[in-house]
């Protein structure tokens, strides 16, 4: 494997065995929830997890990767566009790139720290990424994924 600026070799891991399927450029390279361009057999694999500090990116086989995904988190450095909403349920929000809206009920933590429950697990949610907010069209405003 050849090498450039700013690439660390790693181990890529199935996450439910430690098993070492391979290795990649960097962890930075890769997201939670991605698929393509991991160059791994027996596929499909999806990325579920990333260990920063250790370089390490894990993964799941297609038939387990769902088994990782999450339905509650929090975010942190929230900012309203126009106040916080009298009303918490029934909001509606976007997490990474995708076009999908997803029904979302938050509650305050404090701090500007918010909860966050999904009605459908998502696999893609990871430390770091934007979560934006909306009340059908309106946007309300967003924070960051802890």
């Amino acid at each position: 494997m050849r090498y450039h600026l700013g690439e660390r070799k790693g181990e890529t891991i199935e996450v439910e065995s430690g098993k070492v399927l391979g290795e990649h450029k960097g962890v930075w390279f890769h997201t939670v929830g991605q698929r393509k361009g991991l160059r791994l057999p027996g596929g499909p694999w999806y990325v579920v997890q990333k260990e920063l500090p250790a370089n390490k990116v894990f993964v799941a086989h297609a038939d387990r990767y769902l088994e990782h995904a999450r339905q509650d988190f929090t975010v942190a450095d929230f900012h309203w566009i126009s106040g916080e909403p009298a009303q918490c349920d029934f909001l509606q929000t976007k997490v990474r790139h995708s076009p999908h809206l997803e029904n979302c009920r938050i509650a305050p933590l404090g701090n500007s720290r918010w909860s966050v429950h999904l009605e459908h697990k998502d696999q893609g949610i990871a430390a770091g990424q934007s979560a934006i907010f909306y009340d059908g069209d309106i946007c309300l405003g967003g924070g960051v994924i802890e």
